[in-house]
């Protein structure tokens, strides 16, 4: 006799073996029992969850010989056919295949025939969202007014593909994906009943690889078992799937937390030297991580064997819920960047040596609260102006970098020179470097003016032009701070004479005679900065 594989040697037949679908088996068995059963059904829900045995089974509690019962027999002709697939009443549809009107048509065509042997003439369409829109809307009336000994039961993992008028006319239920305590617990019992000796390591990698399905993780059983001969181990079943095993992710986060950074990337590259797949790592990295931060915030975690519990704990309690959170983020990005990136190796390798460093990073709110804590710093007197240009000492010329440095600290045993007309004069060209880094156009006209007298808190200039004594004017109070900072001073203002206030020159020109006579050329000169001559 041929083989046959365990998903079709152990599928369930009967309600209670079911597992994991209690919300569905109970009304479908008190529906049964009260005689209330409907005229469609629809199953959804994810791969190898049990939709179709589901089916089957209800099919053989409304067709057993021995009369509709939530527990069928499963040894008369009728139930036997049911399970094999070869009843006449019971017919099976797939979907994908039967997706066109005329097929609906020869459908509607047989539903005049009478059952063979059987009380109820059952279509099973499997992945009935195949199903194109008009063969749906030509099932609408049938489904909805079917004779009296026709039902339907439709099965699909992509319910939101079915029409709603279909679904309106169904009862829906929604299986659920199976959890990884209950696909061991049943690849338990099938072990215990092949005779395959097993640990509970290995049906946990198989539980978890399934993905919440139940024929998935009977087709890996079956390929473990041909692996290693009826001796399941740990190790074999990582060999078989290229698992990483978690005392390789327990390694490298002891790595982290004690900052032994060489044998960090030791065992990285060991990962990369095995031919491993750098996003399968990373996927692992961060489901392990995930886990442990479960155990740290307290949540149960029902996917992890009993035994590596304590391992789990432990790691867990070497970092903080942020730091993981961080470790996790961090992951998640360098497989974005691994993506996009030319070199995923130097991805890898700097993203785990900054996670190194996660420990030493100060938060924002700790950091906040520091600064909100400290005690605040006394106001300083200063004797120097906040102006930006004089701060820049480092660009200065020497003479005025010393007036600068001499202004910073009131010295007591140096004090300032008296300002005289000569002592100015011996910085004057210094004074006239120094404004031109601020404003150029006063920087450039100040070297032409000639000091003539200090007359107690004024300084006294003299220009040839009347422009420029417009231009310095916009500098005077740079030029008076330059002065009082260095010199024992406190000159308040700054008198510009010219030329022509000398001579009586009525007929020189100025800027105000020119605002008078033609406003929009003296607003062109004061925005060109002009120099305007009299001709």
């Amino acid at each position: 006799m041929s083989y046959t594989v365990l998903a079709r040697k152990y599928r369930p037949q009967t309600f209670e073996e079911v597992y994991a679908q209690d919300h569905i088996t109970r009304i479908l068995i008190n529906a049964i029992e009260l005689k209330r059963v409907a005229q469609a059904y629809l199953f959804a829900g994810p791969r190898g969850v049990g939709k179709t045995s589901m089916a089957r089974i209800l099919a053989k509690s409304l067709n057993c010989e021995k009369g509709a019962s939530a527990h069928p027999c499963n040894v008369c002709s009728n139930c036997v056919q049911i399970t094999n697939g070869s009843s006449q009443d019971v017919i099976e549809i797939d979907g994908a295949s039967n997706t066109s009107v005329d097929d609906v048509r020869d459908l509607q065509k047989d539903l005049i025939y009478a059952t063979v042997t059987s009380v109820y003439k059952i279509y099973i369409i499997d992945e009935v969202h195949m199903l194109s829109k008009s063969a749906f809307n030509a099932l609408l009336k049938t489904l909805e007014e079917p004779p009296e000994n026709v039902i339907f039961i439709f099965a699909t993992t992509e319910p939101h593909k079915v029409l709603p008028t279909i679904i309106s006319r169904c009862q829906r239920f929604d299986f659920k994906s199976i959890p990884v305590e209950s696909i061991v617990q049943r690849l338990k019992d099938i072990a215990e009943k092949e005779q395959i000796t097993t640990d509970e390591e290995s049906l946990y990698i198989l539980a978890q690889k399934a993905d919440g399905g139940m024929r998935d993780a009977l087709s890996l059983f079956d390929q473990v078992i041909s692996y290693c001969n009826n001796d399941i181990t740990y190790l074999k079943v990582q060999d078989i799937f290229g698992i990483l095993p978690y005392d390789l992710f327990v390694d490298m986060l002891r790595n982290i937390h004690e900052k032994t950074f060489k044998e960090l990337l030791i065992n990285f590259h060991s990962v990369i030297e095995a031919g491993k797949d750098l996003q399968e790592f990373l996927s692992g990295f961060m489901e392990f991580i995930r886990k442990i931060l479960l155990i740290k915030i307290g949540v149960p975690i029902s996917d992890v064997p009993v035994s590596m519990l304590q391992v789990f704990e432990k790691t867990a309690n070497l970092f903080s819920e942020n730091t993981l959170l961080y470790f996790i983020s961090m992951l998640m990005k360098l497989k974005d960047d691994i993506k996009s990136g030319s070199n995923a190796v130097l991805l890898s390798e700097m993203a785990l040596l900054k996670m190194s460093k996660a420990e030493d990073m100060v938060e924002i709110v700790d950091l906040v609260e520091r600064l909100n804590q400290a005690p605040s710093m006394p106001m300083q007197a200063s004797v120097i102006p906040s102006y930006p240009a004089y701060q820049e000492t480092e660009k200065l010329s020497p003479t005025v970098q010393k007036i600068m440095q001499d202004s910073e600290t009131v010295r007591e045993e140096a004090p300032k020179p008296i300002l005289t007309v000569d002592n100015l004069k011996k910085v004057w060209h210094e004074i006239a470097e120094t404004i031109k880094r601020k404003s150029s156009v006063s920087g450039s006209y100040l070297p032409d003016a000639e000091i003539q007298a200090i007359d107690k808190y004024t300084l006294i200039l003299e220009v040839n032009n009347p422009l420029v004594e417009s231009k310095i004017k916009q500098s005077e109070k740079d030029i008076l701070t330059l002065i009082n900072n260095y010199f024992a001073s406190s000159l308040q203002q700054l008198k510009i004479i010219t030329n022509s206030d000398s001579t009586g020159n009525s007929n020189e020109f100025s800027m105000e005679k020119l605002k008078e006579k033609a406003p929009e050329l003296a607003k062109f000169v004061e925005l060109t900065e002009s120099l305007v001559k009299q001709v």
